[in-house]
């Protein structure tokens, strides 16, 4: 059954391009900007970690004022690596992926798995299109094991319909000096 809406859910995002499909941001959802990226969240969303390699917004925005880590909630994570958020990369961890296809985002091609283990369900968005440096960039939607999928599920997809991508703004450097975002 969780294979069929998967398929179900790849199908559509096949047929269609990203933009078209998706409903867009809620008319309170917050923008978000880091680097290149662009992504629209609700207004219970937070900034968490805003630098130079990494990324993350995050639901439950009390955990994270408190304590500045990853929410128990929902998370949204981009970052980069050299190889990116890649299906290998995961699979060589032990977690379990499935593979759900290929969408197209501002006109860059981006794979997209599940993958789930014992911590974590990662809805993980692989750039195919590496960095002028290399590195490659990758995204995921993350909740915990425990999370609603009825909630998180729809959640993630009207997020992700959201993304904007210029790979022309993105940089990488070894710093890890906390550059804040544009949340609004």
């Amino acid at each position: 059954m969780r294979h069929a809406f998967w398929m179900c859910m790849v199908l559509i995002l096949l047929a269609i391009p990203a933009r078209a499909v998706g409903p867009g941001p809620g008319d309170d959802w917050v923008e978000f900007r880091w680097q290149g990226l662009t992504v629209w969240a609700p207004p219970q969303w937070v900034e968490v970690v805003a630098t130079q390699r990494l990324y993350l917004i995050s639901y439950s925005p009390e955990e994270a004022e408190s304590t500045g880590e990853l929410a128990d909630d929902f998370t949204f994570a981009a970052g980069f690596d050299p190889q990116g958020f890649s299906r290998a990369k995961f699979e060589a961890q032990g977690d379990t992926v499935n593979s759900l296809g290929e969408v197209e985002v501002t006109g860059t091609t981006v794979e997209l798995f599940e993958v789930v283990n014992a911590e974590m369900f990662l809805l993980a968005c692989h750039v195919t299109t590496p960095l002028p440096n290399g590195m490659y960039l990758g995204m995921a939607f993350g909740a915990t094991p425990t999370a609603d999928r009825n909630t998180f599920l729809p959640l993630f997809e009207r997020m992700l319909y959201t993304i904007t991508l210029d790979l022309d703004e993105f940089t990488d450097t070894e710093s890890d000096t906390t550059q804040g975002g544009d949340n609004g």
